[in-house]
């Protein structure tokens, strides 16, 4: 629980006065995959982008997290909490999202440089186009 609330303080502290509210095109996001069918040698899978029963993908800013030196911290916190090994890290551009008619949000509630992908449609098969042209536009850490 300590390394926890260290590494809050800390993302709080370092950030406090760099916030950053607009998400770039250009920016690396990155999800974290717990699960071995979300990915495989060849590449990132459509199952690592399908969204939580919430509609909504979670993922975390790594563009803002490597400039101030967070990227492994945040993983080793997330994994923890989770209780389980991130197996994997697919990476995708923000732009490529938002060409697939879906957003980023921004939602630090929890966690400093987190977002989440949201606009899915209720359909499961459209989920799971859309799921599969993000996997198709993303790669694998």
């Amino acid at each position: 629980m300590k390394i926890k609330q260290l590494l809050n303080f800390i993302l709080r502290k370092s950030l406090a006065s760099n916030k950053v509210e607009v998400i770039s095109s250009g920016e690396v996001l990155s999800r974290f995959l717990f699960n071995g069918n979300q990915f495989s040698l060849n590449g990132v899978k459509q199952a690592a982008f399908l969204p939580a029963k919430n509609h909504e993908t979670s993922i975390f800013r790594k563009t803002k997290l490597v400039q101030f030196s967070l990227y492994e911290s945040i993983k080793e916190l997330i994994a923890s909490e989770r209780g389980m090994q991130i197996k994997g890290v697919a990476l995708i551009e923000a732009e490529k999202i938002q060409l697939a008619d879906l957003k980023v949000e921004i939602e630090e509630s929890k966690h400093q440089w987190h977002a989440n992908i949201i606009g899915w449609p209720l359909e499961k098969h459209q989920q799971k186009q859309l799921a599969l042209i993000l996997a198709q536009n993303s790669s694998l850490e």
